[in-house]
């Protein structure tokens, strides 16, 4: 995109921000997630690349349903597929979801697009499975909440024959306004094609060329993922991390790919994150008239994933961020991202967010 269309999507964002609200349609409503990304690339080996795209344009519809139900159909423009598909009831003390939505594997990936850290995961992304159709339920208490899922390939036939998966979280006061989150996950999985295959981006996003790529394994007929969150929150600072391990057995034998990322998300202006007990996560704050949030980031993010030929391929790198929320609906997000490979290769990109939402 030309510098002079950059400059007329800021000022139509900026128009729209004090305006985009979800349209009430009846007992349903209208909602919208619109990102726009650019990727300017200092330094870094082929076919790594100055982009400019849209990340999500999403289109929602949700509502309530009798029983005291709701529902939710999602799609996005920008990828052309459906994203969230589901009804939810109430059961037990519970939720009972039915449809296709994320599989409660890993809190970056569980989180909205619209509320995260970064413009793009650290590393949740090579593990976590993303949206499938299945049924899930959850439930949360006192102190504690989880998530259990049976799922098989998504709305476009991707995915596995059957996947089950389950979250537990843990969480409490820490005296003051400190809190403190803890929380492990697991899947399992019956690969549809017995195959495998695990390819990393430089946290780019969906258009972002793929760098490191640890080639097809055959005969892999299972994947067993698990995962460990913790997380810990103090006034407007939030520090979080995650582990992730992925293993199967293919014909070349056992092998496994794992990784994880530790950082700090700080608010100096504006209200902070909030703990969300029902879902086990911290979540941003909701927008408010004029300057809202403003929030500084550092994460360290690393993994390795397996290679066909023997050995491994890997990625680790820090990333510096800056969010200012404005107005309810308004979002800028600007990141500096330093990858580097295993073998000594690296990269110095910026990837700066405009994000509108409603």
């Amino acid at each position: 995109m030309s510098h002079p269309a950059r400059a007329a999507t800021l000022l139509i964002a900026f128009g729209l921000s004090g305006h985009a609200e979800a349209m009430d349609l009846g007992p349903f409503q209208l909602k919208g997630n619109f990102q726009f990304d650019s990727v300017f690339v200092d330094r870094g080996p082929p076919p790594l690349d100055d982009v400019d795209d849209w990340r999500r344009q999403r289109l929602a519809l949700a509502g309530r349903l009798p029983g005291e139900g709701d529902f939710k159909i999602e799609y996005d423009f920008a990828s052309d597929a459906f994203t969230d598909a589901y009804v939810r009831f109430p059961l037990a003390r519970g939720k009972l979801t039915a449809g296709q939505f994320k599989v409660p594997f890993g809190a970056e990936h569980l989180a909205s697009s619209s509320q995260l850290v970064f413009t793009e995961n650290a590393v949740a992304g090579l593990f976590a499975p993303g949206r499938r159709l299945g049924l899930q339920y959850a439930q949360h208490g006192e102190g504690w909440g989880a998530q259990g899922a049976v799922y098989g390939e998504d709305l476009d036939e991707a995915g596995p024959d059957l996947g089950l998966a389950a979250r537990g979280w843990w969480f409490g006061d820490a005296g003051g306004d400190a809190r403190w989150h803890v929380a492990a996950a697991t899947t399992h999985e019956a690969l549809r094609d017995s195959q495998i295959r695990f390819r990393m981006r430089p946290e780019v996003g969906r258009f972002g060329p793929t760098w490191l790529d640890g080639g097809r394994f055959l005969g892999a007929d299972h994947i067993l993922r698990t995962g460990l969150e913790a997380g810990y929150q103090v006034g407007g600072l939030v520090l979080s991390g995650e582990w992730f391990r992925a293993s199967f057995d293919a014909a070349g034998g056992h092998r496994s790919a794992r990784g994880g990322y530790l950082q700090a998300a700080w608010t100096v202006h504006g209200p902070g994150r909030n703990y969300d007990p029902s879902n086990g996560l911290f979540v941003g704050p909701k927008g408010s008239d004029g300057l809202g949030q403003v929030e500084l980031a550092v994460r360290y993010g690393s993994a390795r994933i397996p290679r066909t030929g023997g050995g491994e391929a890997g990625q680790r790198g820090f990333s510096l961020g800056a969010n200012l929320q404005y107005g309810k609906h308004l979002r800028f997000m600007l990141d500096r991202h330093l990858p580097e490979q295993r073998d000594g290769v690296d990269a110095a990109l910026w990837s700066f967010r405009i994000a509108l939402g409603f």
